[in-house]
């Protein structure tokens, strides 16, 4: 799914492989839990907001004792101890991002997703403490994943995406013209400090590193992997400036997918869809510009 960020417009979607034998929209129509793409979401852009944390706030990567009955693990295992929520952003931590989660309101978290345009979301999705993992009771499109991350593109604002953009009677009658209402979810503070950590998931060594030796071209991109458990899914969304792709892949009954290059798979099909849109649009997919940040944040080092 690719979306323009400043109207929402659709600009393309690939909605399965092969319409003959299934006509299923995938892009559209098919829910899935969204992974670790959900961490920047709903753990650490609200609790930005809220002034919990910031990209240098330290978080314990260690066993989560917090919670009665609920231990969740790293991907791969291990832990490793005292790191910034950038870094643990980078790598994709889960005890760091579920301890940022659990400093909030999980209802009052939860409601963020609603304002970037979730609606598959069921009633113990609001109380579901593993949710902060991207543990979903129904799951999420992929065009409703890709539109969240607009927000952070849009400087805090949603745009809901559309398809239709006007439709003209025989006789040049307007009979529906789109029109945006943009939605307040982030400051534009809390939205820029998100994407300059996801910037560091695809240029600092992150868990998308590879993702510019796939690209033709270099553009301003921010980014999120996602998997979900027993690797029955695995995502990556991407955005720069103008516009924002993601991608899922995955079977129609959950399965595992092949555990050994799942995830760069999932990156090289990003890859190749927007090397194809460059060819078409060069100036669409490589603006020539960065995202700029806005005023009120300051740089300090501390120990």
């Amino acid at each position: 799914m690719m979306i323009e960020n400043k109207t929402g417009r659709i600009i393309s979607f690939v909605g399965g492989r092969d319409f003959e034998s299934q006509q299923l929209n995938h892009a559209t129509q098919a829910y899935r839990p969204n992974g670790s793409t959900m961490k920047p979401l709903l753990d650490y852009a609200p609790a930005m907001e809220h002034g919990l944390i910031q990209p240098g706030y330290i978080l314990v990567d260690a066993p989560l004792t917090e919670v009665s009955g609920w231990n969740p693990k790293n991907y791969g295992g291990g832990y490793k101890g005292l790191m910034t929520a950038r870094e643990a952003l980078r790598h994709s931590q889960n005890t760091p991002a579920a301890r940022a989660f659990l400093r909030m309101d999980a209802y009052e978290a939860t409601g963020y997703l609603e304002k970037m345009g979730f609606t598959s979301l069921v009633g113990t999705d609001r109380t579901n403490l593993a949710m902060s993992l991207g543990a979903m009771t129904r799951g999420v499109t992929v065009e409703e994943n890709t539109n969240a991350f607009t927000t952070f593109a849009n400087g805090g604002k949603f745009i809901d995406a559309y398809m239709i953009e006007k439709i003209i009677s025989s006789e040049g009658e307007i009979v529906y013209e789109h029109e945006s209402e943009p939605v307040d979810v982030f400051s534009p503070q809390t939205a820029y400090l998100t994407l300059d950590m996801l910037r560091e998931v695809i240029y600092g060594g992150g868990t998308a590193g590879r993702l510019p030796s796939y690209l033709k071209f270099r553009a301003d991109w921010f980014g999120k992997t996602g998997t979900t458990d027993d690797w029955e899914d695995s995502w990556f969304v991407g955005a720069n400036p103008n516009v924002t792709i993601g991608v899922w892949t995955g079977y129609d009954r959950p399965m595992p997918l092949d555990r050994s290059n799942y995830a760069h798979r999932t990156q090289r099909i990003w890859a190749l869809l927007a090397n194809a849109a460059y060819d078409v649009d060069p100036e669409l997919m490589n603006p020539g510009e960065r995202f700029a940040m806005p005023s009120g944040i300051v740089r300090r080092s501390f120990c």
